[in-house]
């Protein structure tokens, strides 16, 4: 399981998120401000709401997006690990996002 993988699980843990809101997540949805951190969604019905952040999820998600290669506050910060033919990252959908919450490592050898 990836540093990425981790922290999507963690988001939808910490914030209770929608697997709908979490994919659509931009750079810029993610502030800082004074009174803490916050992600601001668009939740259902369009509707936007801000969920606050735990300082160790904030600083976990700060860490993620400096380890991004573009600064581009409209990119998506949780994206694919192989690039596409391209040579770009395209975000995580939906499914992606779900199967990777499915995902569970062998423990050995044996089933």
């Amino acid at each position: 399981m990836t540093e990425r993988d981790r922290l999507v699980i963690r988001i939808f843990g910490d914030c209770g998120l929608l697997l709908a809101e979490l994919t659509p997540l931009r750079i810029h949805d993610v502030i800082r401000s004074d009174w803490g951190a916050v992600l601001d969604v668009d939740g259902k019905g369009r509707r936007q709401h801000r969920v606050p952040l735990a300082p160790a999820v904030f600083r976990c998600i700060e860490r993620h997006i400096r380890g991004l290669k573009s600064g581009d506050p409209e990119q998506r910060p949780f994206c694919l690990l192989h690039r596409n033919r391209f040579g770009e990252y395209e975000p995580l959908t939906e499914k992606g996002v779900s199967q990777l919450a499915r995902w569970q490592p062998r423990t050995s050898g044996r089933r």
